[in-house]
């Protein structure tokens, strides 16, 4: 089976800042989507929002048939303690799938008038999701990657990071899923495995949305791009990842032309400069450090949103990020503004 996807008016704010703001996916099956952006715009949000793993403050996700598989590989590999052939039959859906056939068998042995009907969709669920022949197509997977038949025995903290990238990715390949979210997919595969991902990808029928910083495995696995702008909306990119990269240089003005604006706009008459030129070096030295830290300080707060499950706790990092952008923000504007006192007044940094 194959399902379309259909994401819309899709929306989320976290504190006073917009992620996404009406955001419309329509996908058909065998479209192959790329998302991009730059860090912290939300690409993540919006795979775990089509996933069902975060609810939207406004919006709606459904496929059509509405019983279509959703599969979706988050960006870091997963560390649940439970062993690999565990950690397997979950990813799959193949465990609840069992869990509902026992479930509606003993329930039908047990003479109930009503499992009649609940047996047969979780047959059909069970038989969709490639559960009767799990095992052969695991030594299947197993065999293609190189990995050893002890490992799924193995308990997923212990794994290494090649490891668990590659049992994640064995997930992917033994999943019957309609539609598959990839969140950076290639972190850690070598380059064999890589391969053996985009072949997978290449054959394979349904929907891929996939984030990735790789700028090549985008360009060969993807057909189109959905380019997030930062401000909560998203447009369409034709032309793949160079035409992006360049629509996006070309939108977003340099650092030193920012700064020269900045400083011509601001720039005072040598006269009435106060400041010793030690005097503003040193200032400009304290600016630069407040702004690094500051800079450091958001970056850590995106990453804790990327990872953030819980919307209360989202909504909280949201409003952190705000406040510390505001910060970088006035970080910069004193550091422009000492550096177009020192230039207005002569002085060689």
């Amino acid at each position: 089976m194959t399902a379309a996807l259909h994401a819309r008016d899709l929306s989320l704010a976290l504190g006073a800042r917009h992620i996404l703001e009406g955001v419309d996916l329509a996908v058909d099956p065998g479209q192959r989507i790329g998302l991009v952006g730059p860090n912290g715009v939300g690409k993540s949000t919006l795979l775990r929002i089509v996933a069902g793993q975060l609810q939207p403050d406004r919006g709606v996700v459904t496929l059509a048939p509405a019983n279509g598989n959703v599969g979706y590989l988050p960006q870091e590999p997963e560390r649940a303690d439970e062993t690999v052939r565990e950690h397997l039959e979950r990813r799959t859906g193949v465990a609840a799938a069992s869990a509902a056939l026992d479930a509606t068998t003993a329930a039908m042995a047990a003479g109930d008038p009503e499992a009649g009907d609940a047996y047969s969709d979780a047959l059909d669920r069970w038989l969709a999701l490639g559960a009767a022949d799990f095992d052969s197509r695991i030594a299947e997977v197993w065999a293609d990657l190189g990995l050893p038949e002890r490992l799924l025995d193995e308990r997923l903290p212990v794994l290494s990071g090649g490891e668990a990238a590659r049992v994640g990715l064995a997930a992917l390949f033994l999943a019957r899923f309609d539609v598959f979210l990839l969140d950076e997919p290639t972190n850690d595969l070598d380059l064999d495995t890589l391969r053996a991902l985009e072949d997978f990808l290449d054959d394979w029928p349904g929907i891929v949305v996939a984030v990735s910083h790789d700028r090549s495995f985008l360009d060969r696995v993807t057909d189109e791009l959905l380019a997030l702008d930062g401000r909560g909306g998203a447009d369409w990119v034709r032309g793949g990842v160079a035409a992006w990269l360049a629509a996006h240089q070309a939108a977003a003005p340099s650092a030193q032309t920012v700064r020269t604006a900045a400083a011509v706009a601001t720039a005072k008459p040598a006269a009435v400069v106060a400041a010793s030129p030690s005097t503003l070096r040193r200032r400009m030295g304290e600016a630069e450090r407040a702004l690094a830290a500051a800079s450091k300080q958001r970056d850590v707060l995106i990453n804790e949103l990327g990872d953030a499950l819980d919307h209360r706790e989202m909504h909280a990092l949201g409003e952190r990020l705000s406040v510390t952008q505001a910060a970088v923000d006035a970080a910069e504007e004193t550091w422009l503004a000492l550096a177009a006192e020192a230039e207005a007044a002569g002085i060689e940094l």
